[in-house]
């Protein structure tokens, strides 16, 4: 089972209302989402709801304190997925969408790797390109993704690795 954890604050602004395209995007390639939504002001938490009932694989936590505990939610997040039989989990913000660079099929590529491993992936920083409808998934523009990775990469964790964590 491929799981994908996330923290998620204000994702449904009017200026970027991403949380509903990331989460059926992630649920392309992974059999559950663990999706803490931090205190959330705009309409996050109602799309959120609406996304569960429908009965998409998604569960939602509420982390309703002032601080910022990023950290120790998603470490929290990562347990319970393995607990609950997560063989790769992968961290991802509730803005990011994993695509391969080459088009390959994510999920096959997800599969393919070891649940005894812990794996880097480049992370590229893309946006929609100007004039790309904004009321609709948000791949219907089209993406510019920047020549170079970001600096920190985002991590791949395989579930047999547990309590090695």
């Amino acid at each position: 089972m491929i799981a994908a954890i996330s923290m998620v604050r204000n994702e449904a602004d009017v200026e970027a209302d991403v949380i509903e395209s990331f989460v059926r995007h992630t649920l392309r390639f992974a059999d559950w989402l663990y999706i803490t939504d931090h205190r959330s002001e705009d309409a996050t938490r109602e799309i959120l709801s609406a996304l569960v009932s429908e009965g998409l694989p998604i569960l939602v936590t509420y982390y309703e304190q002032e601080g910022y505990a990023q950290s120790e939610i998603m470490t929290k997040q990562l347990y319970q997925a393995i607990d609950d039989g997560a063989d790769i989990v992968l961290a991802l913000d509730g803005d990011e969408f994993l695509l391969s660079y080459d088009g390959s099929d994510t999920k096959n590529i997800l599969l393919s790797l070891s649940t005894e491993g812990i794996y880097d992936i480049p992370y590229y920083d893309s946006e929609i390109k100007d004039g790309a409808e904004t009321n609709v998934f948000c791949f219907s523009g089209t993406i510019l993704r920047n020549r170079m990775p970001e600096s920190m990469p985002k991590a791949i964790v395989g579930g047999a690795l547990r309590n090695n964590i």
